[in-house]
């Protein structure tokens, strides 16, 4: 049994989100002065809370596809693949122990520093 390509993906985008929002807040951007096409894009304090409820979605998702992996695979099939099995659940708790550090760092340079 492999695992699923949406899974895969769900997984991908949630590490995404969550390494985005710790540089953002880590190395402190300032997009003030960026202009595109003319436009000038200010704004930078929406960025992180863009990049939040993007990480909250994927968070949405992945735990989704979990669920769904979870209840796809019948035991025969989980004790036939233990170690595939053991594998994404450590880069489950993995991905959620990143967007736990993300949302730790967001929490204390918004409000604290």
């Amino acid at each position: 049994m492999s695992v699923p390509d949406s899974f895969r993906k769900a997984r991908r985008q949630y590490g995404l989100y969550s390494s985005l929002l710790i540089i953002w807040e880590l190395a402190a951007f300032d997009v003030s002065e960026f202009k595109y096409n003319g436009i000038i894009i200010g704004q930078s304090i929406a960025i992180p809370y863009i990049l939040l409820a993007l990480l909250i979605y994927s968070a949405y998702r992945f735990r989704t596809e979990w669920t769904y992996y979870g209840d796809d695979a019948s035991k025969t099939e989980k004790q036939v693949s233990q170690v595939n099995y053991d594998i994404t659940k450590d880069d489950y708790l993995v991905s959620h122990g990143i967007a736990l550090t993300a949302l730790i760092v967001f929490i204390v340079f918004e409000y604290f520093i």
